[in-house]
């Protein structure tokens, strides 16, 4: 960031900032560089999440920004919400705004994407529960007969796979980056903004409410992120194939089989294995060395008598491409399809 503000000095355009995940980064920067420079170095900052914007009319004109903090990209470091939104209000500097709702309305349907299930993966945080999963992958409202549905019987993988919506919250304060001629080229921006997004004071705010997306159009918006994903993944291939020599690609082939059967008879060992280790842990981390060796030779001797000696060479890891077959009801390559989209 230093280095490119410093290249406006030097006769280039001011930046367009994006912004995605916490806002400390760009908060430190404003602490530690002065208000004219910052003026002069940036044109516009684009990012995710959302911020209210209350204007005073004369004789004491101002404009205050205030973040949201029910976003993730506030809540994450307040402070640095709280000092970016001051200083955009203090300095007049333009911004955009990509909320929730917004990213949801653009959610992509999966179809470039395959859903993985592992038996032994435990959720890493208590609250990614089943309530959670209904309501963030898909997206279904707490008082619909569906989602009381689901939480009373949960679904099974195959049910939920083609449900699952992927929300781009990064691609969508990516693509408020282009520009409004290239969004509305795409079909993504309205002609005539709301009023608020129209306002003198130049900040905008994409997504206030599922029903008021500030101008923009959901379906459009992900039909964009689909074919600038697939580009992107493309061209990252590209690169990849570019500078990585050939010679330093190795590839190969399994000698042992691994199918959904063998996995499927490791089920009862590996869960007890697993147990053992996550005690030994526990017991080490509590300070008690000798439960922990002996947690530990435990789960050392289930591996050697029930696990390496039936499943020789086997490797413990799920064999998500072929759970992954058998639970959308393929077999292999002659059910995939691969997704055309073109503008």
């Amino acid at each position: 960031m230093e280095s490119l503000a410093r290249r406006v000095d030097q006769g280039e355009q001011p930046l367009t900032v994006l912004l995605i995940s916490s806002l400390q980064d760009i908060s430190e920067f404003f602490n530690t560089h002065s208000p004219s420079f910052i003026k002069k170095s940036f044109k516009k900052f684009v990012s995710q999440g959302r911020y209210t914007v209350t204007v005073t009319q004369p004789p004491e004109s101002s404009v205050k920004l205030d973040p949201v903090m029910g976003m993730a990209d506030d809540n994450f470091h307040p402070t640095a919400a709280r000092n970016y939104t001051d200083t955009l209000g203090d300095l007049n500097l333009p911004s955009d705004a990509w909320s929730r709702e917004a990213a949801k309305a653009a959610r992509l349907d999966g179809s470039e994407f395959k859903f993985y299930w592992d038996p032994l993966h435990d959720p890493y945080m208590e609250q990614l529960n089943l309530e959670w999963y209904l309501k963030t992958r898909l997206v279904l409202e707490p008082d619909s007969g569906e989602f009381s549905r689901f939480m009373n019987t949960p679904p099974d993988f195959k049910t939920i796979v083609p449900m699952t919506k992927v929300i781009a919250y990064d691609g969508c304060a990516a693509m408020g980056t282009v520009g409004d001629d290239i969004m509305r080229a795409l079909g993504i921006m309205d002609e005539v903004l709301p009023a608020y997004n129209t306002a003198a004071h130049q900040h905008r705010v994409f997504g206030v409410s599922k029903d008021d997306l500030g101008g923009v159009d959901g379906l459009s918006l992900g039909a964009a992120f689909k074919v600038f994903f697939l580009g992107s993944l493309l061209a990252t291939h590209k690169y990849a194939e570019s500078i990585i020599p050939a010679r330093a690609v190795r590839y190969e082939v399994s000698t042992y089989p691994v199918d959904l059967d063998l996995f499927y008879a490791q089920l009862p060992y590996l869960a007890p294995w697993k147990a053992l280790k996550a005690k030994a842990e526990a017991l080490g981390a509590a300070g008690d060395v000798w439960g922990q060796r002996k947690a530990e030779g435990e789960a050392d001797k289930l591996k050697a008598e029930k696990l390496n000696a039936r499943f020789p060479k086997v490797p413990e890891v799920v064999p998500y491409e072929l759970l992954y077959q058998e639970a959308m009801g393929g077999s292999g390559d002659d059910d995939e399809q691969v997704s055309q989209v073109s503008l």
